[in-house]
């Protein structure tokens, strides 16, 4: 035999392996895919009401408001608790946090790992619980001001929270192998 005829050779068998062995593992993981159990989402509606956070209760049956102390953090969770309250339903805030949670799901599959293995991540369902978290403690932790103006260009703020709300988070996250998988992260 000659060279040539010994290189095309090995070329043919290196070409018919590499075949060989892409169709034996998409079988594989087509298969093992296949028998796999679908996963139904849950149909259950969590509608639960609106209630204060324990200690802010505690701090409002105790509390005596002619003393106001420096750093206290009751009046901004007070505004948020019932900004929370009147807001949380509205269709308004649904559709912003849904599109910051798409854009931040949308980054994760074009920006890691992730989305060699999934297509898509879809947001099935969305409640936002039954508390706004409860500000412990506020601080700032840096200020920038502007060199020319004087004006405010960015602050840091710290904040101590405390969060029993009950957030649910439905998505649905379509595999790129076809399959889709139904995720809920409370």
């Amino acid at each position: 035999m000659d060279i040539f005829a010994t290189l095309f050779l090995g070329c043919v068998s290196v070409l018919f392996g590499i075949i060989l062995t892409l169709s034996v593992q998409y079988y594989v993981l087509y298969v093992y895919l296949k028998k796999s159990p679908v996963a139904k989402p849950s149909v259950t509606k969590n509608s639960t009401d609106y209630s204060l956070p324990q200690d802010i209760k505690k701090k409002l049956e105790t509390e005596d408001f002619s003393d106001r102390g420096k750093g206290d953090s009751l009046p901004i969770s007070l505004v948020l608790q019932f900004l929370f309250h009147e807001l949380r339903h509205s269709e308004y805030i649904k559709r912003w946090l849904y599109k910051k949670l798409s854009l931040e799901f949308d980054e994760l599959l074009t920006k890691t790992t992730i989305g060699k293995f999934f297509d898509s991540i879809t947001i099935r369902d969305m409640h936002l619980g039954t508390e706004f978290p409860d500000i412990k403690e506020i601080t700032v932790d840096n200020v920038k001001l502007d060199k020319k103006e004087g004006y405010i260009e960015t602050v840091s703020l710290c904040l101590s929270l405390d969060y029993t709300g009950n957030f649910l988070l439905s998505i649905d996250a379509k595999m790129k192998f076809g399959k889709t998988a139904y995720l809920s992260i409370k």
